[in-house]
């Protein structure tokens, strides 16, 4: 009975969100066109490649920041 029930409630929630999703593809307008896979900056255009590489140091101080942001937060309970 309780396997049952599960497997019913899971059948449920996929169909619920595969409605969902094909329900909105079937309402929501579509137009395509090559302006919507341009990269947008502000209302300038791009200018040089969009694809760049940051210095690593960048990366350390974001992981230092979290962890020190998470020791505040058990700092203060």
């Amino acid at each position: 009975m309780g396997s049952a029930s599960i497997l019913l409630l899971s059948a449920c929630g996929i169909l619920f969100c595969g409605g969902a999703i094909l329900v909105s593809k079937l309402i929501a307008p579509s137009s395509k066109n090559s302006a919507k896979g341009q990269p947008y900056e502000c209302g300038v255009p791009t200018i040089g490649a969009s694809w760049i590489q940051f210095n690593v140091g960048y990366y350390l101080f974001a992981l230092i920041f979290l962890v020190f942001d998470v020791e505040l937060i058990y700092l203060f309970p």
